[in-house]
Formats: structure tokens, sequence, C-alpha cells
């Protein structure tokens, strides 16, 4: 099992992993992002995350420490969100959108060393019902990404 920020920490050149209007994000800080206290290690977690830069950061400091990731589109009415985080599972959700949620801001230095391969639930669009989850891992997400000399220039994007 390999964790996202253990991808990050071998990819080759370093650099710069992120730019956003917030600032740039590295290689380096992204491969120790954590929470510390504010996300037990090994909880579910569902995920409600409108910011493309903060929700870069949320899930490589959780790959790896939580047991789920649950992702919800940000627009999802409360009851579905609750309705979906209970189906997965899912104790605590981290949104800068949901009434009541945390979105705890992740600090260099503050990831454990957890080891958990952790559970990718995603969502479809929901247009006839209930979204359906659907469970990924890691390993299957990024299986066609390929980092070597010869891809060094280019960038790939899950979001």
């Amino acid at each position: 099992m390999t964790s996202l920020a253990a991808l990050i920490r071998a990819r080759p050149g370093g650099g710069v992993l992120l730019t956003s209007p917030g600032g740039n994000l590295s290689a380096g800080d992204a491969a120790t992002l954590g929470f510390g206290e504010a996300v037990p290690q090994g909880a579910a977690v569902a995920l409600a995350i409108a910011d493309p830069a903060a929700f870069v950061r949320t899930i490589v400091a959780l790959d790896g420490v939580a047991e789920a990731l649950l992702l919800l589109a940000p627009g999802l009415p409360a009851g579905t969100v609750a309705e979906l985080m209970e189906k997965a599972g899912a104790t605590i959700l981290v949104s800068d959108v949901n009434e009541g949620a945390v979105l705890p801001d992740p600090m260099p230095g503050a990831r454990p060393e957890a080891g958990l391969e952790t559970r990718w639930i995603m969502t479809t669009s929901g247009t006839t019902g209930l979204p359906t989850m659907v469970e990924n891992r890691l390993s299957g997400l990024a299986r066609s990404v390929v980092a070597n000399d010869r891809t060094a220039g280019h960038v790939w994007g899950l979001i």
C-alpha cells in the first residue's frame, strides 16, 4: 500500500506540487501534511470541499491516515450528505460549504505514521435519487498516472 503522500515524496523533480491563489504547495510540504488531532487516525471522513486547493491539501493529508474518504459534491443538500455519511460509516464532515462542518487547515509536519489503505468512496450524480456510492483504492485511481523523466513536464489532475 502506497499513500498519496508517499507517491508525492517519490515523484521525480520535487518542486511545486500545487499552485493556487493562496500560494504554492511544495512536494516536500505536501508529503508531510496532516491534521494532528483534528481528524483521528482511522476515521471515516466525508469531504464536501468547493475550493480545489483546499481539496487537494485535504486528500493528501488524509490518504493513508483515514480509513475511508467519502468524496461528495459541495452542493448536495444536507439531508443527502447525512444519509450518504451514515451509509458509508463516516463520522466527520470536512467541508467549506456545509454549515456545522469543520475545515481544519492541514499543517506540514503533522502527518502521523498510519499506513492505512484508505478506501476512496465516490458518488454518482444522483439524478434518479440518492447518489450511488462506488468504492476505489488509490492504486486503481492512479494506475494510469506515470511519473518518470519522459513525463516530467506534464501535468495531471484528479480534480
